[in-house]
């Protein structure tokens, strides 16, 4: 259906009852010494598999960031790439160390504590990560023009962007993954103010969305696919991108690239597998929803946040099911 009557409708539910929002996901079990983390539905993750044709590449940089630190000890940024490039071959725990034995050092850098708090966020330990992002938030007032890291842990696209920005939008998202839908939205509003690019435009524009329709503004969502055209210049945000447009569109699932009858192949699969979800979720479509969150909880890679999200919805649900 066109956009406007697609939100009229969605937003005109009962969304909280039907959905369980106001349950918060918590994050109680300890994961198994060898485990990299335990889901929000309960099961145990492991050291995710590599492409057999990118993996030998990712090793690479992580050897050359590894021998790049024990030739300069004392340059600490060298560390914060390391971390990165341990992330880049899932040990998501291993880079957590990385990060907090520098913040135990007593370095105030702002950028340990963000990117402690997005590894702990794929981690599934949602309030230590809120409590370091907030901090990096924090520390971080005054250095606004701070560059953030400039690729993603396995050297792919870079994604440019402040640090200022990148820190309220993992913390956005951190609330929106526990069911704190208001202090999600206030929270991604404050990293939209400091968007400097398209895919940052893109990237809170998404997650605004969502937040809007479960609070059923009509305007605000309505505003928010307003302001995604065509024509923006995207690189690493084209799967969100694409999403949006959709949803401009009434959120037609033969719009997208994807096939819904299996689980995503990439983290793009996984955004548009989880954005048709939600658009059912929110029309009141529970059984597809839930039959598109399982298949995105069944794709290789479970750090993205499409798959974290996928795993927050199915919680609510099931949650909300209980007698």
């Amino acid at each position: 259906m066109p956009a406007r009557r697609f939100l009229l409708f969605v937003t005109g539910l009962p969304v909280v009852s039907a959905c369980g929002a106001a349950r918060p996901v918590r994050y109680v079990t300890v994961p198994p010494p060898t485990a990299q983390a335990i889901s929000l539905l309960g099961d145990t993750l492991w050291n995710l598999s590599m492409d057999p044709a990118d993996g030998q590449r990712r090793i690479e940089l992580l050897f050359r960031a590894r021998d790049e630190v024990r030739a300069r000890p004392s340059e600490t940024l060298l560390k914060l790439e390391l971390g990165r490039r341990t992330e880049g071959v899932g040990r998501f725990r291993e880079a957590v160390g990385i990060y907090t034995e520098v913040i135990a050092n007593g370095n105030m850098d702002p950028r340990w504590p963000r990117y402690r708090g997005e590894t702990l966020i794929r981690i599934r330990e949602l309030d230590a990560a809120i409590s370091d992002l907030a901090l990096a938030a924090r520390n971080n007032m005054s250095q606004r023009s701070i560059a953030d890291y400039s690729e993603a842990p396995d050297g792919s696209s870079a994604w440019v962007t402040s640090l200022k920005f990148s820190t309220y939008f993992f913390l956005g998202v951190a609330h929106y993954l526990k069911g704190e839908f208001g202090t999600a939205r206030s929270v991604l509003h404050e990293a939209a103010e400091h968007a400097l690019t398209a895919d940052d435009v893109v990237r809170v524009s998404l997650w605004l969305f969502f937040v809007a329709v479960r609070e059923q503004k009509v305007d605000e969502a309505g505003f928010i696919l307003g302001l995604i055209t065509p024509d923006l210049p995207t690189i690493s945000a084209q799967a969100e991108h694409r999403l949006l447009l959709a949803y401009q569109e009434g959120a037609a699932a033969d719009s997208l690239p994807v096939d819904m009858t299996r689980p995503p192949r990439d983290a793009a699969e996984a955004t548009y597998a989880y954005g048709i979800g939600f658009g059912h979720l929110m029309l009141g479509r529970r059984d597809l929803a839930r039959t598109l969150f399982e298949q995105v909880i069944r794709a290789k890679d479970w750090s993205t946040l499409s798959y974290l999200a996928a795993e927050s919805e199915l919680t609510r649900l099931r949650a909300a099911e209980k007698p």
